[in-house]
């Protein structure tokens, strides 16, 4: 699909949906946009046995040649329900010079959580990791902020999609 709309004058990528997954796939994507390499976030892990936290490892992304990414505007709509793996994306998304983001603030849950068997047929879901962004600050309960904020209810969207509208906008006043 990116290969096919790669001379379009700009793109919307809309995520609003996204609740995570696999950063990796997330990571495929964003290669088409950002530009050189470098760290998109940072993580400190958690000893599942001792609790203490290990040192700060960066993530870092690698842009694809040149031939193969999108060179022109690029538009996200984020909000409350993109988090996780998504959240990693969004951060990844940032290191592209052209994407402006639009929406609301992501929903700052990115731990990495991993299932411990609590040994009584209960499985409980842990975070292994502090997620940082690029500078050091913390993703989890707080999100990311879009650089367009667009507040809406539920009702806003009887008549249509005031988030995508503003994108739109934006698009058009380029």
């Amino acid at each position: 699909m990116l290969r096919a709309h790669k001379d379009c004058d700009a793109l919307v990528l809309d995520l609003r949906a996204n609740g995570g997954g696999d950063e990796r796939l997330g990571m495929a994507i964003a290669r088409w946009f950002v530009d050189g390499e470098g760290v998109y976030a940072k993580s400190v892990l958690r000893d599942a046995k001792t609790g203490a936290w290990d040192v700060v490892k960066e993530r870092t992304i690698a842009a694809h040649r040149r031939e193969d990414r999108f060179e022109k505007p690029l538009v996200v709509l984020q909000g409350p329900v993109c988090m996780s793996s998504c959240e990693g994306l969004l951060l990844m998304l940032k290191r592209c010079p052209r994407a402006t983001f639009v929406g609301a603030t992501s929903g700052g849950s990115s731990g990495n959580p991993q299932a411990r068997d609590l040994g009584n047929g209960i499985v409980a879901f842990v975070p292994s990791w502090r997620a940082l962004d690029a500078d050091d600050q913390p993703i989890e309960g707080v999100g990311l902020a879009p650089d367009v904020a667009v507040e809406v209810t539920p009702k806003d969207f009887a008549d249509g999609d005031p988030v995508l509208a503003r994108a739109l906008e934006l698009v058009r006043e380029r």
